[in-house]
C-alpha cells in the first residue's frame, strides 16, 4: 500500500477531513441530550428567585419555542414586598400612610401570595396570575401594586430564563458544539466523513 493510500484510509480526525466530509460528518452528529440537560439553569434561576424574591416554585415546563412556566408560592414576604414595590414596607411604618392608606406597619407578614400560569392554546394567550389571600385589611390600591409588579417582573424573569434554555439548546445542536465534541473526544472518521468503527 502507498503513502498515499495509507494517508487517505487511515482514522482521520475531524481537522483532516476535506469540507466535504467535515459537512457529512456534521449532518450526522447527534447531541447526547439523554439526561435533563436543562437542570442546571433551571436549578440557578429558582435559587436566584428563592434568594431575590423569596419565591419557591415547582412544575417547570416549557413549550417548544421555550417559553417557560411555573407555579410558585411567596415564601418571604418581606423580600418579595421590597423588590416589587420597593421603599412600601418601610412607608408603612410612616403616620401619614397609616392614616391615609389605613396601612398597617406589619401588613405583609400575614400575606399568602401564589403564582399559577395558565396555559392557552398558544403561548400569546398564556398568564401568570398572582392570587394574594389574607389581605382583607390592606387596601386594594396596595394590593394592585403589588400584583401588577409581581406579575411582571415575574414574566420578565420567566421570559429571560426562556432566552437562556433557547441559548444553551441551540448551543447543544450547533456545529460549533459538534465540533468540540469531536475534538475533546478524539473521535476518528473514515475520509468520506462517516464515523470510523475499529
Amino acid at each position: 500500500m502507498s503513502e498515499k493510500e495509507k494517508a487517505t484510509t487511515h482514522p482521520l480526525s475531524f481537522g483532516e477531513l476535506s469540507d466535504e466530509a467535515q459537512r457529512r460528518a456534521l449532518r450526522s452528529y447527534e447531541p447526547f441530550t439523554e439526561w435533563d440537560w436543562w437542570d442546571y439553569t433551571v436549578e440557578q434561576w429558582y435559587s436566584r428567585m428563592s434568594e431575590e424574591y423569596g419565591i419557591e416554585g415547582d412544575d417547570m415546563e416549557w413549550d417548544d419555542d421555550f417559553s417557560p412556566w411555573f407555579n410558585g408560592k411567596v415564601e418571604s414576604n418581606e423580600k418579595f414586598v421590597n423588590k416589587v414595590v420597593p421603599g412600601l414596607i418601610e412607608k408603612s411604618k410612616s403616620r401619614y400612610m397609616q392614616i391615609e392608606h389605613g396601612l398597617d406597619p406589619n401588613f405583609w407578614h400575614d400575606l399568602y401570595i401564589t403564582f399559577s400560569h395558565f396555559r392557552g392554546r398558544n403561548p400569546s394567550s398564556s398568564s401568570m396570575v398572582i392570587d394574594i389571600e389574607d389581605g382583607e385589611d390592606v387596601s386594594k390600591e396596595i394590593l394592585g401594586q403589588i400584583e401588577t409588579n409581581g406579575g411582571k417582573m415575574i414574566v420578565d424573569e420567566l421570559k429571560q430564563l426562556g432566552r437562556d434554555l433557547r441559548i444553551e439548546w441551540d448551543y447543544m445542536v450547533s456545529d460549533e458544539a459538534a465540533v468540540e465534541d469531536f475534538e475533546s473526544n478524539d473521535t476518528k472518521f473514515n475520509p468520506d466523513g462517516t464515523f470510523y468503527q475499529q
